[in-house]
């Protein structure tokens, strides 16, 4: 999120998605942008609830999947006001996260990446 980008609402000119989030620039401004002249957003892929028959996995190795539960642990903890087990959840994300980025940085470490321009028919 950029604070200090277009900092007076208005008519949004500009739009950052950051995993899940759309953040818009300027905010919209509710003289120029009304909820029937608003934003529309399409999605490429349905949405399916996760029950707990369901077989989605999350995109990330099995070893790693506990942080989601984490992630939920301390989110509750916190809403609940369970301060003890909130600073718990909080130090077990912060390893799992270091863990996780260690163990993606480790990946193909062997396989020096290339830019390797595609070359058209007239030589350009």
């Amino acid at each position: 999120m950029l604070p200090e980008f277009y900092k007076t609402a208005g008519m949004p000119l500009y739009y950052e998605l950051v995993s899940n989030v759309l953040s818009l620039y300027p905010k919209p401004d509710a003289d120029q942008v009304t909820t029937t002249e608003g934003l529309n957003v399409y999605a490429q892929k349905d949405i399916t609830g996760f029950n707990a028959t369901s077989t989605w996995e999350p995109g990330i190795p099995r070893q790693f999947h506990d942080i989601i539960a984490f992630g939920v642990a301390k989110d509750k903890s916190f809403s609940f006001g369970m301060n003890d087990l909130y600073q718990k959840m909080t130090i077990e994300i912060s390893s799992k996260r270091k863990e996780l980025e260690s163990h993606f940085s480790r990946r193909f470490r062997d396989f020096r990446r290339k830019i390797r321009p595609a070359i058209n028919s007239n030589g350009i």
